[in-house]
Order: C-alpha cells, then structure tokens, then sequence
C-alpha cells in the first residue's frame, strides 16, 4: 500500500509538470492527442502503467485505475464534436444521451435521467401538480400482450432489413424494431398504473391496466418506458394520440387526448352510512401525510366507528411520506425495511404519533394500481395486523429510488434499494403461483357486469365490497368493547 501511494504521488506530480510544460511551451502534448484532452491522457497514461494507480479499495466499488471508459467517452464525444455532418449546437444533448444510454444499459425501468426541464416538472408533481394526460405509466410483461418480433442477432437483423427492402413490414414497425435492436429490449409492455379521474385521459376513458401500443402511430413496444414517456408527454393544450391494448376488448383502440396541467387531489373523504369513514389517498406526494391527519381529525369529530382506506390507483410517491402514513395507524414498531447493495436490512420507524385510534376497526382497499409507497403502507398494516386488505394483488414493486439532484440543475434517479415488509417480505418477487405484490386477506371477484365497467362504477364496487368486511369486522368488534367496558 505504501510503495502504491507512492507511486501514485509521484504519478500526480509527473501530471502536473506534464500540464506545467503544456501551458509554458504549448508542445508538451503530442499532437495525435491534443484532440482528447488532459482527461483522455491520464486515461491513457493509467491504462499504460497500471500499478502507478493500483490503491486499494473497498469490495465491490470501482478500482481506482478504470479510467478507460471516461477516456472512451472523451475520444467519442470530441471525435462528434470534429467530425459529424452538421455542426452540434449544443453539446449537452451528447453528455445526456451518454447518461440516458448507461441507464437503459441497467434494464431498469425505475432509473432514468430529467433534464432540468424535466426535474422542475417532476419537482412540481411531488406538489401537487403535474402536466401532461393525467395518467402514471410503467413497464412491465404482461401476459397475452403482443409484442413485435425484436431481433436479437446479425442473422436476424439482415432479415429484418431485407424485410423492409421488400416492404413487408412499415416503416413505423421497422423503426421500432431497429430502435430495440440498438437498445436491447425493453423490460415488457407499457401499461397504465392508474389514471387521475380529473385528468385529460380519464375524460377520454384511459384506464388502469391499458397496454399503450402506439403513440401517434408509432409502435412503442420494446421501447423503453422512458422514451415513450417523452413521446407522450407535452405543452398543455396540444394533442397525442394513443393505441391501447385492452383486456376483453379484441380490437385496438384508439384515443386522442388533449394535454392540460392536471392538479392532483391528495385525499377525498366522506362519512358513509353506520358512521363509517371513507379516506382515499390518492399520491404520496409532500402533502400527503397533512392532508390524511386533516381528514382523520375530521371524521373522528363527527363520530367515526370504522375506517376504510383507499390505496387504489395509488401509485406511491415519497418514501418518507409513505413511513409517516404507515405511523398514522401504527407506533413504536419497524413500519419498513430498507435494504441497500451489501448491506443488513435498516428497520424505519414512523416519527410521528398514531392519529387512527389502535380499537378502531380498518379496512385497506388495494388493486393492480397500488404500487411502491402504497404497498410499503398496506404491507406494514397487513404484516402487523392492524388493518384487513381487500380488493386485488398490488403492482408489486419494491425498489426505491434515491433522487440525485446534478450540478446543471438535471437529477438523476437510480435504484439503491429494496424495501422489505415487517416481516421482511419482498413483494417485488414472485410467489409459488409467479405473482408479484400484495395478496389480499380479501380477494375480490370480478364483477357480474355484462360490460366492463368504467373505473367510476369499478371503484365503487371495490368501495361497497369493502364495506361489507368492515361492517363484519365493527360487528365482531362490538361485543368485545362491551365486555371491556363491563369488566
């Protein structure tokens, strides 16, 4: 170690004097490569002489001599800059693509880059706000979704070239292919997690479990989420039109939909018949957890004997947020498990006081749209028996995303993280039966309708369903809040 650091020392002096002379004589750097700058250099000069670097390092974090891929880059990206076709105006759109392009290297649908444009939209929906359809997407496989056949080797390709040579396939669906070809496959189909009943795609009927095949006509399967995101995102007042995938419907359809700024309603309350309170969070953005304690406080004014708590369509937010609802039901107890890369699950207690008296009976409604922060709340009252959950298996994702905020004003969000129930579940991995997410102690029948039901009258079964456990739980309940009182 000692000799290394030496070494290493002698090394940073040997750049020095080499910057010295570059600066004085301007001829310290040969010619062949100037073009790739002193960040290329040292790059090559640590590629040459790889003990000068070798210093020891932790386990399994970056040794201190790969410097070959900055170097890489540095010779692509000037490489562009010299000699591409048209000039590059803005040379940020090669360091961006460059990041995006790591990322979907991950084959990670949670991770992805924001412009800074990006991030101060994305700031602005954490509080309360957002722009776009009003609907939350993500990528997943989804069985019986039709996929385009993405060619996966050489062989394939040229097929697939002499494919569109002869016009068999259009050049839509050949962009499509080739775009995944490039990238490699996306993670499966781009399904809608739920969708603002306010916003613009929820007046053109978009719902919870629509495969998303085209926007605008071009095929978007085996894109990356993120990709179709940008296709589908923009200024209020302007136009995109989707081709959905629906389950019992055999044909396409096909919607347009007129952009807006879309405010997203927190929390709805009311007070149902038998004195039964009715909370539905729908985010867990930075108001979250205020807005519930206001809708708690209230219905406990008004003399509320049982409580359900909507979580459908809830497609999470913050994970602090999610910690401090899960602590309006719960105390002194590990609500959540975080568990980083190499690392023992940290347990994460609530900060805050229960607000839902503990003899007060809960019902939880989940669905296919409850995802990341829902599924850290449901799971926590499920593992530890506060509430019983109705309604149907969640989404099933239990990655967390830390938000890196960059020094442009862009941010990165990558995945560091799995969260794991009380009782340590991962409700990201698959069951016996190859299911991911929350199962519910009581799962819901489809209902008997002759058509699918719009979301409205879906979420209002979900709602009656819940009732009906809830009154049996206030039932049971009953007798022994009698016997306590009398003992």
């Amino acid at each position: 170690m000692k000799k290394n650091l030496n070494l290493y020392v002698w090394f940073l002096l040997f750049v020095a004097v080499m910057m010295m002379a570059a600066f004085v004589a301007g001829m310290a750097v040969p010619w062949s490569l100037r073009p790739y700058g002193m960040v290329s250099l040292t790059g090559r000069i640590a590629q040459l002489t790889p003990e000068v670097l070798q210093v020891e390092h932790a386990p399994g974090s970056p040794a201190a001599t790969d410097l070959q891929p900055l170097a890489l880059f540095w010779d692509v990206r000037e490489k562009i800059l010299r000699n591409y076709v048209k000039p590059i105006k803005d040379d940020k759109i090669l360091t961006y693509g460059a990041v995006r392009g790591m990322l979907a290297a991950l084959k990670d649908p949670y991770s992805r880059f924001m412009t800074p444009e990006e991030y101060k939209e994305f700031r602005s929906s954490t509080e309360g706000q957002i722009q776009g359809i009003g609907a939350i997407l993500t990528q997943k496989e989804v069985e019986g979704a039709e996929h385009p056949q993405v060619p996966q080797d050489e062989e394939a390709l040229r097929q697939l070239v002499e494919q569109i040579a002869k016009g068999k396939i259009s050049v839509e669906d050949a962009v499509a292919r080739l775009r995944a070809f490039a990238k490699g496959p996306g993670p499966g189909s781009v399904v809608v997690v739920s969708v603002i009943p306010e916003g613009p795609a929820a007046k053109k009927d978009l719902r919870a479990g629509d495969i998303i095949t085209k926007v605008d006509g071009h095929p978007v399967t085996g894109m990356w989420l993120s990709d179709v995101v940008e296709m589908i995102k923009g200024p209020a007042g302007t136009t995109v039109t989707l081709t959905i995938q629906r389950k019992g419907v055999d044909k396409p359809i096909e919607m347009t939909i007129t952009r807006a700024r879309v405010d997203i309603p927190v929390v709805q309350y009311e007070m149902r018949k038998g004195k039964i309170g009715y909370i539905w969070l729908r985010t867990f953005n930075k108001q979250a957890y205020a807005k519930l304690q206001e809708a708690i406080e209230t219905l406990k004014d008004q003399g509320m004997k049982g409580l359900i708590f909507d979580l459908s369509a809830n497609s999470g937010g913050l994970l602090p947020m999610a910690i401090s609802v899960a602590g309006a039901f719960v105390s002194n107890q590990p609500v959540v498990y975080i568990q980083e890369r190499g690392k023992e699950p940290e347990p994460y207690e609530a900060q805050n006081s229960p607000l839902v008296p503990p003899d007060l009976p809960v019902v939880v409604i989940i669905d296919g749209g409850s995802a990341s922060a829902s599924e850290i709340v449901a799971g926590c009252l499920q593992d530890l028996g506060r509430a019983t959950l109705v309604g149907y298996h969640s989404f099933g994702k239990s990655k967390v995303q830390t938000v890196v905020e960059l020094d442009d004003g862009s941010a990165l969000v990558l995945t560091t993280a799995v969260y794991l129930t009380p009782h340590k579940r991962d409700i990201g991995a698959e069951d016996a039966n190859g299911v991911r997410g929350i199962k519910p102690d009581v799962q819901l029948e489809e209902p008997n309708m002759e058509q699918p039901p719009s979301p409205e009258k879906f979420h209002e079964y979900m709602i009656k369903q819940a009732q009906e456990v809830l009154e049996k739980k206030m039932m049971a309940a009953a007798p022994a809040a009698k016997t306590k009182e009398g003992g």
